[in-house]
């Protein structure tokens, strides 16, 4: 991750956090040195942190860019790269001021290029979320009918897939009937499905980080030739 320029990394956005550490909190910095690293936390995640996060030193800190900061100069870091699409203007503004004798490098998609590649562990993963989605979808389609909010179809997918052991949904999910179907993002709404509707849902889960995505089209009843053309 570390070019000849630069002698320090920082890793904000929560994928790549995940991706290197283990942590799957809201709040966490990694900082990678040539010779060390350390992940930076609030008191809400110590725990956690001690529980999840590998190879690396956990620190807590009180006030976040300061406390960062200071460890900065500790280390005589002299050039640090930083995820610039995933740091705002003003956590810009902040780190420029606690490392004014630092040079701060933007750095984009060096981690997303390095995590395109699954290895089989990673791939495993996707293949048990997109399971646990298919087999909730398969749950609630008996729910489908006539008569039932997109909205309640939605909710009940998203209850299955936590049962089913995901972590969550991988996105805001779509269920769009009938006129709604042509949404390329018909996020779902409170219009009842009715016969003879065409009904695109766009779904996925979460699990242990790595996500699902998948879209079916369901007919409420037969479909006519019409809508056969339209599918295919």
């Amino acid at each position: 991750l570390l070019d000849a320029e630069t002698d320090g990394m920082l890793i904000t956005s929560p994928e790549n956090v995940r991706y290197l550490c283990g942590f799957s909190g809201t709040e966490g910095i990694v900082l990678l040195t040539r010779r060390e690293g350390f992940f930076l936390t609030d008191g809400r995640y110590t725990i956690q942190a001690q529980q999840q996060v590998k190879q690396l030193t956990v620190i807590t800190f009180r006030e976040k860019f300061r406390d960062l900061g200071r460890l900065i100069k500790k280390l005589h870091l002299r050039a640090l790269g930083f995820e610039a699409r995933h740091v705002t203007v003003a956590e810009l503004h902040d780190l420029e001021k606690e490392t004014q004798l630092v040079t701060l490098k933007p750095c984009t998609d060096v981690l997303d290029r390095l995590r395109m590649v699954k290895d089989p562990a990673e791939i495993a993963l996707l293949r048990k979320a997109a399971r646990i989605a298919a087999q909730s979808l398969q749950e609630v389609m008996p729910l489908i009918r006539p008569g039932i909010r997109e909205l309640d179809v939605a909710c009940e997918l998203e209850y299955r897939m936590k049962k089913n052991g995901g972590d969550g949904p991988a996105f805001q999910l779509i269920v769009a009937s009938g006129y709604r179907a042509a949404l390329p993002h018909g996020v779902a709404s409170l219009k009842k499905i009715a016969a003879g509707d065409v009904v695109v849902i766009d779904y996925g889960t979460v699990y242990r980080g790595y996500a699902s995505d998948e879209t079916c089209t369901v007919f409420i009843g037969k479909p006519t030739a019409r809508q056969k053309k339209i599918y295919s």
